[in-house]
């Protein structure tokens, strides 16, 4: 069977299921959500146009008990990229109407037949984030009474002027910004204090690389939270072999390998929460304490430029083809 590896990216979908959740009595909330991957070879090579059989299986952590199983035949596209639904597949083993989602703690396992068949190969399994526990919602026909207010928190990390900022704020007692977390310094929490981005604790030097050797034209956003998307669009679009998003896709560290190249906004809040409140000193080797490193980020400017960072300072336009010495700041969610 061919050597392969999945560069793994999953996207949630649920089409109306908010607007949904608030009727009481709701039963038209689909018990499904989509799935995406980008499959290339060892060799770095899109796989395009190919079937492939998939085994998905849904496991609740941290036993890992399986709670749904279901296989799929599917065919990438000429991108590399595969598509399908969680929940249309055929069923194995037990079923998504029983899986209570108010519990958390549930993971995809993904396994793969690049031959078409049913000898799957384990590539990796990933915890759901949360939206697809916005499932519970339909349970949640009558409002909760609001509980006893807790103890205050932390105080948030100060920003300029000594206001409090309302990206920082430090959101509780288990997880805040600058704690390291999942294979990297957390510089960014969600509204549920449970996730958010971690970036590699330390700048690494990815060698004579480019951000497309080969010019991409590609578009892609400058918004926090396009980071993932916008990388997973230059590796499966661009036709490098290799770039900085391609490294950071194949970036290990700390057992995670869902690595991303950060947006422009994602390098700002890592600059603002971590760099300029003096978080990142003690994990920097360049002894700058990560002050006027240029870093590349994924969001583009135009089809020939790219907006990289100087980290403790300000944004910097950039030709996509043009080599320069800078570092790379892996990044990831959780």
């Amino acid at each position: 069977m061919k050597d392969f590896r999945l560069l793994l990216t999953v996207f949630l979908l649920f089409g109306g299921l908010f607007q949904a959740a608030g009727q009481q009595g709701t039963s038209t909330i689909p018990n499904k959500f989509n799935y995406q991957t980008i499959v290339r070879d060892t060799s770095g090579h899109l796989v395009i146009n190919q079937p492939v059989g998939m085994r998905l299986t849904l496991q609740r952590g941290p036993q890992m008990n399986n709670l749904y199983t279901e296989t799929h035949q599917v065919t990438t596209n000429s991108s590399g990229l595969l598509t399908t639904t969680i929940g249309t597949g055929q069923p194995i083993q037990g079923s998504m109407d029983s899986i209570d989602w108010s519990l958390g703690n549930v993971f995809v396992k993904t396994e793969i037949d690049m031959a078409g068949g049913s000898n799957y190969s384990l590539v990796s399994s990933r915890e759901l984030l949360s939206v697809p526990y916005a499932m519970h919602a339909r349970s949640a026909n009558v409002p909760g009474q609001p509980g006893p207010q807790g103890p205050q928190g932390p105080r948030g990390i100060p920003g300029q002027n000594a206001q409090g900022s309302n990206q920082i704020e430090c959101c509780g007692q288990e997880l805040y910004i600058g704690k390291y977390h999942q294979g990297g310094l957390i510089f960014c929490l969600d509204s549920t204090r449970q996730h958010g981005l971690v970036v590699y604790p330390e700048i690494v030097n990815p060698g004579n690389l480019r951000w497309s050797h080969t010019n991409c034209p590609i578009t892609t956003s400058v918004n926090c939270g396009s980071g993932m998307q916008n990388t997973m669009n230059i590796v499966s679009q661009c036709s490098d072999t290799m770039n900085f998003a391609i490294f950071c896709s194949n970036f290990v560290f700390d057992g995670y390998s869902d690595w991303f190249l950060p947006s422009l906004q994602e390098c700002e809040l890592i600059s603002l929460n971590l760099i300029q409140n003096g978080l990142w000193r003690e994990y920097d080797p360049t002894g700058t304490m990560g002050y006027y490193i240029v870093i590349p980020t994924s969001s583009t400017l135009g089809n020939n430029s790219y907006w990289s960072y100087l980290l403790g300072s300000a944004p910097k336009q950039r030709t996509k083809n043009m080599s320069y010495l800078q570092y790379v700041l892996p990044i990831r969610s959780f």
